[in-house]
This record gives structure tokens, C-alpha cells and sequence, in this order.
């Protein structure tokens, strides 16, 4: 199996933990899911029962009128043909798309993953704790090359298949979309919150129930790991393809002390009213440093 999964019961361990992989190994990549149990699934594969021939079509057609509907309330951000843009664009406004958001800061996929939840929980029977998926994009690549090209490892395609899938080039949906996997490590130039949010992002247009797969993370589970052979014989396996980190609720308010002493606020990562409520929702489990400018106060009521 390739998911490793940890758990946390302090904020402090579960960030060294996470820093650890961040910081040391630069092909992982975070996303925070606010409940332990959330799977790796886009937006699109939960809602949409598309057929594998129809989705370049459909997709093209709700990337379509996501660029109509900003363009009747004249809010069209930028201007290009490009695929990918508008891809991403959509992608950080919640259209559903064959699309998951990671970030390259562990950090950011804390607030995500905090973001909004609770400490409480409504049922005694439900479990309280958020998840970080951290995922090792050179296993993902290498697993990917492999199912394609079975056991021709050797040939010079499967170095440029794996390459390609982890550094798409400028031309990538130049030509539509199409049924795969793609890692797409870089925001656009036009994308500002994705550039904000250290963004990266997984285009997952798999068949899994043609693979009789449930999903990705099923894809993943499936996927076995690499050994190294060591000089005593021994083979040690490699690196789990996804780490999961499974942290309990109750350390939200020191994470959030936490993040916004780095700076990772709502506010300072969408820049819009947005992400200003964020904020406010959040500080109900924290006091935040930040929520507060000299000038700004009501007049004291008659009352006081």
C-alpha cells in the first residue's frame, strides 16, 4: 500500500512532522481536507457521472460558461484562449472541475484544512480531526509512467512520458482535454490567489469504475512502492506515495496563532471580503493580533 497515515495530537508535533517533508524534500505537495474521512476526489468526479467520451466536451462547455457568466456581470479577470488559465481560474472560484488544489506549503494547507470546522463535534459518534494529504509527486509520476508503459522502463519515452507529466509545457489542452492524469506545478501569471496560496494542482480525468477503482485514492493505495536493495540484501521500500496526517480538532486555535504569526491569514491569502470572513469565523477559537487598527471604532453607544 502507498498511503502512510500519521496522527496528531498537538499542533506542534503534527507541523515538525509536516515540515519535515517540506522542507526536505521538495517534490511534496500539501492539501488539507477538513474532515479525516474527505477522499482524494475532484469536484467533478463527486458531482458529474460523465462519460469518459463525453468529459472533454462537457468540460469544455462548463469552462465555457463560467467565462459567459463573468462576462455578463463584466468581471472577466483577463483575456486569453488559453485552456489551462481558464482551468485554474475556474478551479479557485468552486466550478466543479476534474481538479485537485495542493500547495507547496504545508502551512497554507493547514489553514485549509482548519478553515471553518469546529473542535465540537454535533454527534458524539463523529470524530474530530482534519487531514493533510501530503503527496510525493516524483512516486505519483513514477507509478503513472509505469502503468502506461508496463515493464519498458527502459525505453527513452518513459523518461519523457514521467518528465512531461510533472513539467507539462505551455501547450498542454492546446488541443482539448483529454482522459488522464497531469500534475500542473505552477500557477498562471493571470492567477493571483493561486499564486498567493503557493498553488499546484492535479488534473484527474481517470475511469476508475472502468479500473474497478473507487477513485484516486483507491489508484494510490493500489500502487506499490519501490525497493531499494541495500548492500546486506535486504530491500527496504521506498517512499509511501501519499502521507497522511490525520491531526485532532482541538488543536485548532494553536494552529491558528500559529499561522497567523507567518502571516497566513484568510484575509492575506484571498485579498476580498472573503477571506476577511474567514478570519472572523476563526477567531472565535483564537485572539487574533491582527484584527485590530487604532483608528477603526464605532463611538461609544448612549449605554456606555
Amino acid at each position: 500500500m502507498s498511503i502512510r497515515t500519521e496522527k496528531f495530537d498537538d499542533a506542534k508535533s503534527a507541523m515538525a512532522f509536516l515540515e519535515e517533508l517540506a522542507y526536505n524534500k521538495h517534490y511534496y505537495v500539501f492539501r488539507g481536507h477538513q474532515e479525516h474521512y474527505y477522499r482524494l476526489a475532484t469536484s467533478w468526479f463527486r458531482r458529474f457521472k460523465t462519460p469518459s467520451e463525453c468529459l472533454p466536451d462537457d468540460l469544455d462547455r462548463v469552462i465555457n460558461q463560467f467565462r459567459v457568466g463573468l462576462s455578463l456581470i463584466g468581471k472577466v479577470p483577463f483575456e486569453s484562449e488559453n485552456r489551462l488559465d481558464w482551468l485554474q481560474e475556474a478551479r479557485h472560484y468552486g466550478v466543479p472541475t476534474p481538479v485537485l488544489d495542493f500547495t507547496y506549503s504545508p502551512y497554507i494547507a493547514l489553514f485549509f484544512a482548519f478553515n471553518g470546522t469546529s473542535e465540537y463535534a454535533p454527534y458524539e459518534d463523529k470524530d474530530k480531526h482534519v487531514a493533510i494529504y501530503a503527496l510525493n509527486t516524483q512516486a505519483l509520476a513514477l507509478a503513472y509512467a509505469s502503468q502506461k508503459f508496463a515493464r519498458r522502463r527502459s525505453e527513452p519515452e518513459f523518461s519523457v512520458f514521467r518528465q512531461g507529466f510533472l513539467y507539462p509545457n505551455e501547450t498542454l489542452f492546446a488541443d482539448g482535454f483529454w482522459i488522464g492524469l497531469q500534475f500542473m506545478p505552477h500557477p498562471g501569471k493571470y492567477n493571483i490567489r493561486m499564486q498567493r496560496q503557493q498553488g499546484a494542482m492535479l488534473y484527474d480525468t481517470q475511469v476508475y469504475d472502468r479500473m474497478g477503482l473507487r477513485d484516486l485514492e483507491e489508484y494510490i493505495g493500489n500502487i506499490e512502492e519501490p525497493y531499494e536493495q541495500l548492500p546486506d540484501g535486504v530491500k527496504q521500500p521506498g517512499e509511501p506515495t501519499v502521507t497522511k496526517a490525520i491531526i485532532d480538532k482541538k488543536c485548532i486555535s494553536d494552529v491558528f496563532k500559529r499561522l497567523e504569526l507567518m502571516g497566513i491569514t484568510g484575509a492575506t491569502m484571498f485579498m476580498d471580503p472573503q477571506g476577511v470572513a474567514m478570519d472572523i469565523t476563526n477567531s472565535y477559537y483564537y485572539n487574533p493580533r491582527t484584527a485590530y487598527l487604532r483608528d477603526i471604532r464605532f463611538p461609544p453607544s448612549k449605554d456606555d
